[in-house]
């Protein structure tokens, strides 16, 4: 059996001669654990910082039986003369454990190494007088992975070598991540955070490769090479568990949350949303089943059209300065946050599904700091209204301009802003354009979430295809490289929706046009309320009427149930406008720095 790495340490521990024994420690491995139980109980020790706590240590114990080791981790620092030439000096490194080998290389691992490395070490009869920095590396790499570093060349090879260190530590060490970056591997920051975030990296472009794959492409990263093999197995082997903990956690939290005393709709979208998001990653494999999501989005979507239709109104007189609640008061939030240059980028059709999608590849590419609100969407929930609350700062529709005099004329009210500081742009490239820095306020509108979900012909009671689409989309983007520009430039990023979207189905019923003010698939706007009444009354299914003066004026609202829509009854489609929770509360994200 061979012997521990450090055994030599404590055998010049146990052939000094000294009372007090002085120890050059430049690797600090007196901090060590595993060294500081084996050092014997003969021995009081001190760690070195200045000479006044080594008196006072030397003055406390000098009346000890026990002997005195004083650990200093430099030869360059000052030293009382009067106790080192007394002193038995000993010297405890790396160098002297494992001669031929580079130092500084060996201080970037972890301790826990050491053994194995020390182990590898002794059994090759490795007698090299010495070696650079990146032949080091190469021999660590190979005695602990069995990997050779210097041979790799593909990035399925750098992933079977990180995935091989992450199982081992959760850091890799410097030395290797200076290497890899070296040798131009398309590799995001983001994977040298820690475990984690190269695991969340890893299982997104494996669901890349997969969305890629089922489209007969060919995707960056070959998860069937044989370097992956182990990797696809793992992933699907943790991404599965993980995402059941998430899930059960979600359907948990929900179903005690709907029947509470005091219901939290803002949690519930952001679970519902995360719920949602997970299942149509991988639907076939997830653990819920068609009919309990079903049955479950029953169950939320009964209560909360009562509680919105009763109660959306009353949201209005919950926001102040620090607690923002209806879309309507989102400038007026902005404009009291700190900083000066701030940009409000406004996806039009992000509900909470879509907004975990955007995120996981914000993500993956080294975006991942947010702070996660929630905001109600005006009812009804169609574009024209609840952009137009959202970009005047104004809840009444009657005062609404159009949405780019509206921004403009809100922000340049502000202190220290003009309307030549103030920039609104609707359906936005999602490309950077130099200009963006010339203003001080932006608001932008991107129709990438919206135009995706119109492009999904057959809904089929999930939002899967639609997820799919635009997780292919976001990769022909400039999303991220806006997000850094921006953030760079010292902007406060602001990231929010004027609506949700939902997957609904026709309710047959037949429209006549010429009375219905302005028609959308899930709700009817009819200028006076005897009309809205009139088809109320004479339709043969539940509908919702409703009414809000303070917003709508005169108008009144017709609302399908559930996710019902005005359309034939075969007809399916994701569309907006009614009062599903998906389409009512929407995201409120502040990106982070």
């Amino acid at each position: 059996m061979l012997k521990k790495w450090f055994s030599s340490l404590l055998d010049e521990l146990e052939h000094s001669y000294s009372d007090t024994l002085l120890i050059s420690d430049p690797d600090n491995l007196s901090s060590i654990e595993d060294i500081q139980k084996e050092i014997p109980d003969e021995f009081i020790i001190h760690l070195y910082k200045n000479e006044m706590g080594l008196r006072k240590f030397r003055l406390k114990h000098n009346s000890s039986a026990k002997r005195q080791i004083i650990f200093r981790s430099s030869d360059k620092d000052y030293f009382p003369s009067d106790i080192e030439i007394k002193a038995e000096q000993l010297n405890w490194s790396l160098e002297s454990i494992f001669p031929g080998l580079d130092a500084r290389i060996l201080r970037t691992f972890p301790p826990k190494f050491y053994q194995k490395i020390y182990n590898k070490f002794i059994a090759s009869n490795y007698s090299v007088a010495s070696t650079d920095s990146n032949e080091t590396i190469y021999q660590i790499c190979f005695w602990l992975w069995g990997i050779k570093l210097q041979e790799i060349t593909t990035m399925e090879e750098a992933i079977h070598l990180l995935s091989n260190i992450y199982d081992d530590c959760d850091t890799v060490p410097i030395h290797i991540q200076e290497y890899m970056n070296s040798m131009h591997f398309d590799i995001p920051e983001c994977i040298w955070s820690g475990t984690n975030e190269f695991n969340e990296w890893l299982i997104s472009q494996f669901n890349k490769y997969n969305i890629t794959k089922s489209n007969s492409l060919e995707y960056e990263i070959n998860f069937e090479s044989d370097e992956l093999i182990t990797i696809r197995e793992k992933i699907r082997s943790s991404e599965f568990k993980a995402n059941l903990s998430i899930i059960k956690n979600d359907l948990e939290y929900i179903r005690s949350m709907l029947y509470s005393s005091s219901i939290d709709w803002f949690g519930i979208a952001k679970k519902w949303g995360e719920l949602s998001y997970l299942k149509d990653i991988d639907s076939d494999n997830i653990n819920i089943n068609k009919e309990e999501y079903l049955e479950l989005d029953k169950e939320i979507t009964e209560i909360f059209e009562g509680f919105i239709i009763n109660h959306h109104k009353d949201q209005f007189h919950k926001n102040s300065l620090s607690n923002l609640v209806t879309i309507d008061r989102v400038l007026k939030y902005i404009r009291y946050c700190d900083g000066e240059k701030k940009l409000l980028l406004c996806f039009d059709g992000m509900g909470f599904q879509e907004w975990y999608c955007i995120r996981s590849y914000l993500k993956e590419h080294g975006i991942t700091s947010f702070k996660e609100d929630a905001i109600y969407a005006m009812l009804p929930t169609v574009t024209s209204i609840s952009r137009g609350a959202l970009f005047n700062g104004e809840k009444e529709i009657s005062k609404h301009k159009p949405d780019d005099r509206g921004f403009v004329d809100t922000v340049s009210r502000w202190n220290n802003y003009s309307a030549n500081d103030v920039l609104f742009i609707t359906n936005a490239d999602l490309k950077w354009h130099q200009y963006y820095e010339d203003y001080k306020c932006l608001g932008i509108v991107v129709n990438i979430v919206d135009d995706t979900a119109h492009d999904v012909k057959n809904a089929n009671c999930s939002k899967r295809l639609m997820q799919e689409i635009l997780n292919i989309k976001l990769k022909e983007t400039e999303i991220v490289q806006i997000f850094r520009n921006f953030i760079d430039a010292g902007y406060k990023v602001f990231i929010t929706s004027d609506h949700g979207t939902v997957w609904c189905r026709g309710n047959d019923l037949n429209i006549d046009k010429y009375l219905v003010d302005t028609r959308s698939k899930r709700a009817l706007q009819y200028p006076e309320d005897i009309l809205a009444r009139e088809f109320y009354r004479k339709k043969p299914i539940e509908l919702y009427l409703y009414k809000d003066n303070g917003v709508l004026g005169e108008k009144s609202i017709i609302f399908p149930k559930g996710r019902d829509m005005f359309a034939k009854k075969k007809n399916t489609a994701i569309s907006h406008g009614g009062i599903h929770v998906e389409e009512v509360i929407v995201p409120f994200i502040e990106v982070l720095p």
